[in-house]
């Protein structure tokens, strides 16, 4: 993983993440090695969703290095979180796309 990681990183390519606290195939403590360490994002652009999905925050704020990367952490929704919150993942994909165009 932290081959491909590095590409993604390496390319700048605008990236979300979704990954849920209740993922019975990947445990979250991966995802979020994986998120946090691998693809070197920094904490605070990890947002987290309450099981009422309110979020603790905006997430949203490029790296040092300029990449535009975000995370979304959700109380619920399994392995398959883009289906659980697919609204609010588009919501998101298209902020960061809109932003990325403009950089």
């Amino acid at each position: 993983m932290p081959k491909y990681a590095y590409k993604i990183r390496e390319r700048k390519l605008p990236l979300v993440f979704a990954f849920t606290l209740n993922d019975k195939i990947v445990e979250t403590p991966v995802s979020k090695e994986m998120f946090l360490n691998h693809l070197g994002v920094p904490q605070h652009n990890l947002t987290r969703f309450s099981a009422d999905q309110t979020p603790s925050g905006n997430s949203f704020c490029a790296t040092e290095d300029g990449w535009v990367a975000r995370g979304l952490l959700f109380e619920r929704g399994g392995h398959v979180v883009h289906k659980a919150y697919s609204k609010i993942i588009l919501e998101h994909i298209a902020d960061l796309l809109a932003h990325a165009q403009k950089s």
